[in-house]
This record gives structure tokens, sequence and C-alpha cells, in this order.
């Protein structure tokens, strides 16, 4: 529940629900009713989907899938998420080719950014907080610094506006955002040596990226589970 919309629906258990539990791998969601019967619920789409779940994908299902993957449309998505899930030996290598660990930004550049936004241009200060924004919570750590130390008005609505925007982010995620999220929901299903070796890779990223701090929290839960 990345953006607050519905992404699947369970029906057919009767009583009121009282409880709720996920297994430890995500794959299958548990329901205690007031009725004393617990249902488990199969997230994976292997049981509802049983004739096609597995099945090879071509090349344009792999790119509508990921496709579906950036759409705000949360039952589309998880629908992609269960299909790519479902086929590791072919979505891990295509997710590994289009999505790349974050590079780290520059400190230096990162610094060059932030002090011209008390450029004497106009133009200077706009291009430096339009590439601040595209960098979007690598920023972050260096603008709440500066904000700190008592810049110039213009300055510090600058960053403030900056920083509204990043947190804006994280509570309504871009398409960008939203789709390397579920990459790495899709990842952690699959759960075979590939899939962790490129959870692994996004993990080395720049710290502080969202792509970054999602796979560090997926090889955590893998680790925990598996004790």
């Amino acid at each position: 529940m990345r953006h607050g919309r519905e992404r699947h629906r369970f029906t057919g258990q009767r009583g009121g629900i009282e409880s709720l539990a996920f297994s430890g791998d995500g794959k299958v969601l548990v329901s205690g009713s007031d009725d004393t019967t617990a249902v488990l619920w199969d997230l994976t789409g292997r049981i509802a989907g049983k004739e096609t779940w597995g099945k090879p994908l071509s090349g344009a299902e792999l790119d509508a899938f990921w496709a579906d993957l950036a759409r705000e449309d949360a039952a589309r998505a998880f629908k992609a998420i269960q299909t790519l899930a479902a086929s590791p030996a072919q979505s891990v290598p295509y997710l590994a080719l289009l999505l790349r660990p974050v590079a780290a930004v520059d400190e230096q550049r990162l610094a060059r950014l932030v002090r011209d936004l008390d450029n004497d241009r106009f133009a200077v200060r706009n291009q430096a907080s339009a590439e601040l924004e595209r960098l979007a919570e690598l920023a972050v750590p260096i603008l709440q610094k500066t904000l700190k130390a008592s810049p110039s008005l213009e300055m510090r609505q600058r960053i403030t506006s900056l920083l509204n925007k990043a947190e804006q982010e994280k509570l309504s995620p871009s398409s960008d955002t939203l789709r390397a999220i579920r990459t790495i929901e899709i990842l952690e299903r699959i759960g075979t040596a590939d899939s962790r070796r490129l959870l692994e890779a996004y993990a080395r990223g720049a710290p502080g990226a969202r792509l970054t701090e999602e796979a560090k929290a997926a090889l955590q839960r893998h680790a925990s589970w598996q004790r």
C-alpha cells in the first residue's frame, strides 16, 4: 500500500475478521475470523492463475508488465508483480537490464548546486533548483545541513521548497519510484540466488536513495525469515 490504493481483494471468509498476519516470505496472508476459523490466502497468484502461472513470457509481455509496474492502477501493477515473480528465469535478467543501482552523486557537484541557489543570476538559481529536485532524496542531507546554517531568505525558501517536494515524494511516490519499489518486491518474492544478487547490487547503490534503502530492507527481511 505505497499509494493508498487497493491492489487486490479476497472474498469468501464468513464472519468478521479479527486478525491478519503475513507469512515471513510475504507469500501468504492469514486472516482470523470471530467464528474461530482461519483462512490462508495465496498472495503469489499461483492458485487463482494456475493454468498460466509461471508460463514463459514473450518480450512484448515483459515490456507490458514493466509499464504496468509504474502505473497508479495498483491492481494492475500487483498482477504484474505476481506474473513477473512467477517467471524468474526471464524477469530477473530483464529487470537487471532496465533498472540500475542508483549511482552516487559527486559531493563537490552537490555543494556547487547548493551554492548556486544563492547565485546572483536568476537563471543559475533556477537551474540549480531543477537539478537538486531531480536528485531528490540524495540532496536532502546537504540541504538540511545548509538550512541550519541560516542562509539568505531566497536560498532558505528554495531549500524549504526542495525539502517539501522530497517529503511529498515519500508520501506519494512518482511512477519511477513506484516501479523501483515494486521491482524490489518482485525480487524479494522470487527469493533465488540470482534475485538476491540483484538485490545486493541495488543495496550497494547511493546511500539514502529509495531504491538502495528498499533493497537493504528486503535483504534484512529475507535474512530474518530464513533464520
